[in-house]
């Protein structure tokens, strides 16, 4: 694979196995140097290699029985599979990211959708 920039020197890959420009766990990058005058510069002692850490496996889940609540009862929804989460209700973040495992709300609809994000020992 091949990759170049001319702008602002940054090249970015993808740990996404379907992309073109993947990386996967213990790949070496090795970078080609050319000046403006299209030499090439010796950077064959030059190489960086890739750790590319797992996603968490997050579920989540709550204490409402079949998934319904009456309004404004409050519904305590547990995530599992990270270190940290973040929920969010219909999108916006409602408890920022910490070790709480736990969101209590009264404060949904009967459109309202909750998720979590989960982070790993990696962030």
């Amino acid at each position: 694979m091949v990759q170049s920039s001319t702008t602002d020197n940054t090249i970015t890959f993808s740990s996404n196995p379907s992309d073109a420009d993947s990386v996967s766990n213990g790949d070496k990058i090795t970078i080609e140097f050319t000046d403006a005058n299209g030499c090439l510069a010796d950077s064959s002692t030059e190489s960086v290699t890739i750790t590319v850490n797992g996603l968490p496996d997050a579920t989540i889940s709550s204490n409402a029985t079949d998934d319904q609540v009456c309004k404004g009862t409050q519904v305590t929804y547990t995530a599992t599979g990270g270190v940290e989460y973040e929920f969010k209700v219909d999108g916006v973040i409602r408890q920022a990211k910490s070790v709480s495992s736990t969101f209590v709300t009264s404060a949904i609809s009967d459109t309202s959708t909750v998720t979590v994000v989960a982070y790993n020992s990696n962030g």
